[in-house]
Order: C-alpha cells, then sequence, then structure tokens
C-alpha cells in the first residue's frame, strides 16, 4: 500500500547516462579548457568567414560552406552556453523534490525503469553517431565544404596541415556541446514525467484501503484521512506548477 505520510527522496538516478553526457562531464577541469579553446578558435573563424561572405557575396559560395558554417555557429552557441550555465540541470531539478521510483508501488517502477533504459540506450547510439561523424569529418580530404580550411591555408601556409588537422579535432569537442541542451531538456522533463506517473498512482490510491461501507464513509477516521491525502495531493500538485 502506498505510503502518503513519507515519501523517500531519489537517490538512485537511472537517468545517470543522461546526467554524465549532459552536464556532469563539462565540470571537468581539462574539458572546460578545451572548451574554451575552441571557443576561441570558432569565434575567430566564425568572424573571419562572416567577413570574407559580407566583403565579395556569392549565392554559390552560401550554398556551398553555409551547412558548415552555421552548424560552426550552433557549435560556438552551444559552448558558451556550457561554460555560462553550466549547473542548469541542477537548478532544473532543485524546484521540486524527486520521490523515489519505488515509492508509487512495482509497477510504476518497473514502467520508469523501462523508459529510462530506452532513454540510456538512445543517447549512448546518439553520442556514438555523432562521434563516428566526427571521426568520419577528421578524416575527410574534402576541402570543398570546409572555407576554414581556405582560410588558414591562405593565412599560415606554413603551418596549414597542422592547423586544419587541430580544426578537425576540435569537432570532438564543439559536437557534443551541440547535443547537451537536447539531453538536459530530456532529463528535466523525463524526471517530471516520472514524478507525474508516481503521483496519478497516488491519486488512483486516494481511497484504497477502506472499505466502502456507507457507515464507514461517515467516519472520522476515513473523513480524516482523505482529507489528508487531498491536501498532500494539493500540495505536491503545486509543486509541479511551480
Amino acid at each position: 500500500m502506498i505510503n502518503y505520510r513519507h515519501q523517500n527522496l531519489l537517490n538512485d538516478d537511472l537517468l545517470w547516462v543522461v546526467r554524465i553526457v549532459g552536464g556532469k562531464i563539462f565540470r571537468c577541469g581539462v574539458v572546460k579548457f578545451m572548451i574554451k579553446l575552441t571557443l576561441c578558435l570558432y569565434s575567430f573563424l566564425l568572424l573571419a568567414q562572416t567577413y570574407y561572405f559580407v566583403l565579395a557575396p556569392n549565392a554559390d559560395q552560401l550554398i556551398q560552406y553555409g551547412p558548415l558554417f552555421f552548424q560552426m555557429c550552433y557549435a560556438t552557441l552551444g559552448m558558451f552556453v556550457v561554460l555560462l550555465r553550466n549547473r542548469m540541470i541542477e537548478d532544473v531539478m532543485e524546484v521540486i523534490d524527486l520521490w523515489d521510483v519505488k515509492s508509487a508501488g512495482e509497477e510504476v517502477e518497473s514502467k520508469i525503469k523501462r523508459e529510462s533504459r530506452a532513454i540510456n540506450i538512445f543517447v549512448v547510439v546518439n553520442t556514438t553517431a555523432m562521434l563516428v561523424w566526427a571521426s568520419a569529418t577528421v578524416y575527410s580530404v574534402d576541402d570543398e565544404v570546409f572555407f576554414n580550411n581556405w582560410l588558414i591555408q591562405q593565412w599560415f601556409f606554413g603551418q596549414s596541415k597542422f592547423l586544419i588537422l587541430f580544426t578537425k579535432l576540435t569537432f570532438f569537442v564543439a559536437a557534443p556541446c551541440m547535443t547537451v541542451h537536447g539531453y538536459q531538456i530530456i532529463y528535466a522533463f523525463q524526471h517530471v514525467k516520472f514524478q507525474i506517473y508516481m503521483f496519478n498512482k497516488y491519486v488512483e490510491e486516494l481511497t484504497k484501503g477502506f472499505k466502502t461501507c456507507e457507515w464507514k464513509l461517515l467516519s472520522d477516521v476515513y473523513q480524516n484521512e482523505v482529507n489528508f491525502r487531498l491536501k498532500f495531493l494539493v500540495k505536491r500538485h503545486c509543486d509541479f506548477l511551480r
């Protein structure tokens, strides 16, 4: 039977994969340094590309180099937000107390674990695909879509090969920063969704534990208990609305 007077708080985070990839990994000092270095490099390259596009506007070049240019814009924005608001998950989840998944019975617990497992698998597959893309880009020799390569060859002719390779290696840093915000949204929304699953179960069990005889419904024990449970549910519902 569900306990309306005590709920254990969440200790074992079932979405631990999402939590790590979506925020925790970016608190490492080495990772922060790499992000800052990549952010400076991308900002410089984006300014240079913008200068050339404005100086000599060309529709063909915009179509040819545009996809990677806008991709770098999004990656730069992602890195900036990661450095500026790296505790977004914690800030969001501190708004409401998270109940342990066992608080609403085995049926709800199994449902939550099943969804959590599917989400963790999705994050692993998506992150792996992203890293495979970054690896393919590093080994790519097609300069027709990399306007940065042309810039580096023009400005740093002697060290162009090293700088081009270094720029491509930064894709391993930029790529996770482009997905981190999606993971953070998934993490926050799924935890709220799990809490709603448990809340709905509490609503279903509102009158459980009592016989439905008419004289029982009029008893003070029944009325006081239902009154307590209703107040408890209203308070929890207000937590969701905050």
